[in-house]
């Protein structure tokens, strides 16, 4: 079962990588957009810049939104995990009384007895 802590480091992580894609993504997206401009006339350099940055951009946000279904994903799994444990602590906390109920009535009536 994954603590506290555990969930940070994830989610740590993830931030992490989404901020180097951030910064890596869009300066590759804009060299190869340059390096096409630079082989066709100069008409199309500005169309090229543009579609690299929206091809970037698009990759970018499909790359954030697999991250963040992926953390999703965890921490729901976590989430059921500790509500199945808490059930079972309940459940096991139902069955010491009950025993407790027992008990006590069994000395009462032992206590009547003697």
């Amino acid at each position: 079962m994954m603590t506290l802590i555990s969930e940070i480091v994830i989610v740590t992580i993830c931030v992490g990588a989404l901020m180097f894609l951030h910064k890596t993504l869009p300066m590759y997206a804009a060299k190869k957009g340059e390096n096409r401009a630079n082989a066709e006339d100069g008409s199309k350099i500005a169309y090229e810049e543009e579609k690299g940055r929206n091809f970037a951009t698009k990759e970018y946000i499909d790359t954030i939104i697999k991250e963040i279904e992926k953390v999703k994903s965890e921490v729901s799994l976590m989430e059921q995990r500790k509500h199945n444990l808490i059930e079972r602590q309940n459940e096991n906390l139902l069955g010491v009384v009950k025993v407790a109920e027992k008990t006590m009535i069994m000395r009462i009536k032992l206590s009547t007895v003697i």
